[in-house]
């Protein structure tokens, strides 16, 4: 064999070896990290744990859900109130975009 072949070889190999190093590198990276979050999401889930047995007989859900309820009902009267020049605004684009849409049909159709 010749030198250059051998050279040739030589890198290939020694390329190859790099690119399984580098993908071994970010393999332990990323199990770090993951095994990181799993661990903060497992003390995260004990301190909620913990808040829960504290507040047995609270009311705290009770009274989130009657804040919701309030907000939910505010924000649907807000888009019921809308002004006239609004609702005819969204009437025009309704429309255009129906003839539009009629015009793609015409002309995929002939």
């Amino acid at each position: 064999m010749k030198l250059s072949s051998k050279l040739a070889i030589l890198g290939g190999v020694l390329a190859g070896m790099g690119a399984v190093a580098l993908t071994m590198l970010k393999r332990k990276q990323n199990e770090e990290i993951y095994h990181e979050a799993e661990l903060k999401a497992m003390d995260e889930l004990d301190q909620m744990m913990e808040q829960s047995d504290e507040c047995e007989g609270c009311t705290c859900a009770e009274e989130c859900a009657s804040i919701q309820d309030e907000h939910t009902e505010e924000t649907s009267e807000s888009t019921a109130e809308e002004t006239p020049a609004e609702a005819s605004a969204a009437e025009e684009a309704t429309t255009e975009a129906s003839e539009a849409a009629e015009t793609a049909e015409e002309k995929t159709g002939e």
